[in-house]
């Protein structure tokens, strides 16, 4: 099998203990942080995809995996070697790609010594022991939970209480085959480290009673977007927004915006359309506690093949310093440039500098070992401010100094974004003192 990267347990960094309950993803980022990423992107909004013995891991089971479980690991980067498992699975081939193989390495006895096996009740006589079985389900997309910890509270006729356990097998069934049927019993599942909540027991006429349980492993996810008009760069007002096949949808803003919160994480196929403007349609994934971002090009010609619909996932701690937020203003507004880690990994830029030249606006002027950022739009001001992480790195004053070069701040790979105020006005609140009079540039690193 060809593969970016192929690596057996016995080549594995041992550095974490067997069982742990990270073992598995501490596994992975040693593989990925030792041996190298290859040039690849993470184009799946900075994490790489999981697949688990052929299945795309959509519910965090690799939290579950230990590294004395772990077979085999295959790694890729992008879409040119990619296997056929990755596309079986529903994966994006263009992310990179993490297979784990666990239990097709074992042989026969490893796997029947690890097989969980579901009890059978037995026929003890009168009253006739109360057997309880179910499925355990993620909460939101229903997706089985294997290996979960059941729990039984059992509470007798006299108030005393006590409690079993029991482990759910690889399709996520459980049973418990010999509860008293006297007294009361609610059950409860853990996974991962998160529980759901209590299932109270209610006796039927049968002895076997069938209790589902959930646990609340994923969490909605969030589709935002904009639309343009393919070559003139305006916004497309009044598209409607579709997930085919469901009831979510949406309408675009004067801007050409539009917003799907609390959506349930899965596969979903994305219908633009616009009267004038044009269409587009493709596919999208809906992460689990993360917001989607979609930039989409109409093209009116409904046999033309140039519409495109751009998604990735967007970064949460720049979501929450306000990154996306003064994007959106600054598209409304038309203020300010903003680049993405995408946008800036497709530049290929050497430089910080190299970067910002692509701001019309903005030129660098080197004068012995110093060099500065000038804006034409910021009148005689000497530079344009330089922020790092939120604080200010360089003012607007002072004499040029080798250290107050940008690219000696940071490099184009270690950046998570970048904002550019060119002029004064274009300023976000969070970046204009009473002193700057002179716009801003303004890095994230990816730290």
């Amino acid at each position: 099998m060809s593969s970016d990267a192929w690596w057996t347990q016995a080549q594995a960094p041992p550095r974490w203990g067997v069982g742990t309950w990270a073992a598995a993803p501490n596994l992975i980022r040693e593989i990925i942080l030792a041996r190298g990423r290859g040039g690849g992107s993470l184009a799946c909004g900075g994490s790489p995809q999981v697949i688990i013995d052929g299945r795309l891991d959509r519910s965090g089971l690799i939290t579950t995996l230990s590294a004395s479980g772990i077979g085999a690991v295959e790694v890729y980067h992008g879409a040119h070697r990619v296997p056929e498992v990755v596309r079986d699975a529903r994966a994006d081939p263009f992310c990179t790609t993490i297979i784990i193989w666990t239990r097709q390495w074992l042989n026969e006895y490893e796997l029947e010594r690890l097989r969980i096996v579901l009890c059978e009740p037995e026929v003890t006589g009168r009253p006739a022991p109360l057997v309880v079985e179910g499925t355990v389900t993620d909460d939101l997309t229903e997706v089985i939970l294997p290996r979960s910890t059941v729990t039984a509270w059992i509470t007798d006729p006299g108030g005393a209480r006590r409690e079993k356990t029991t482990t759910a097998d690889d399709t996520g069934r459980y049973r418990f085959c010999d509860l008293d049927p006297r007294g009361s019993v609610d059950v409860w599942a853990s996974f991962a480290g998160l529980s759901g909540g209590l299932g109270p027991v209610v006796p039927a006429d049968t002895t076997i009673v069938v209790r589902d349980l959930t646990i609340p492993v994923s969490r909605p996810g969030h589709l935002v977007g904009r639309t343009i008009g393919q070559g003139r760069g305006r916004p497309a007002v009044g598209a409607e927004i579709r997930l085919e096949g469901t009831d979510y949808a949406a309408t675009t803003d004067e801007h050409g915006f539009f917003e799907i919160p609390e959506m349930r994480p899965g596969d979903y196929r994305l219908l633009i359309f616009h009267p004038e403007t044009g269409s587009a349609a493709d596919s999208i994934f809906i992460v689990s506690g993360a917001t989607t971002d979609v930039r989409a090009e109409l093209s009116p010609d409904p046999e033309a093949s140039t519409s495109r619909i751009l998604s990735s996932r967007r970064d949460p701690r720049l979501e929450t310093i306000g990154f996306y937020a003064r994007r959106a203003e600054g598209a409304r507004l038309g203020h300010g440039y903003f680049f993405t880690r995408e946008e800036i990994e497709a530049l290929d830029a050497e430089r910080v500098t190299d970067l910002l030249e692509r701001v019309p606006p903005l030129r660098e002027i080197c004068v012995g070992r110093g060099c500065r950022i000038v804006s034409s739009q910021a009148g005689s001001c000497p530079r344009v401010p330089i922020y790092l992480d939120g604080a200010l790195q360089v003012d607007s004053r002072g004499v040029d100094r080798e250290e107050q070069d940008v690219d000696r701040l940071v490099t184009p790979a270690e950046l998570a974004a970048l904002e550019v105020y060119p002029r004064p006005v274009s300023l976000s609140d969070d970046f204009a003192p009473p002193s700057n009079r002179c716009g801003a540039i303004v890095l994230w690193s990816g730290g």
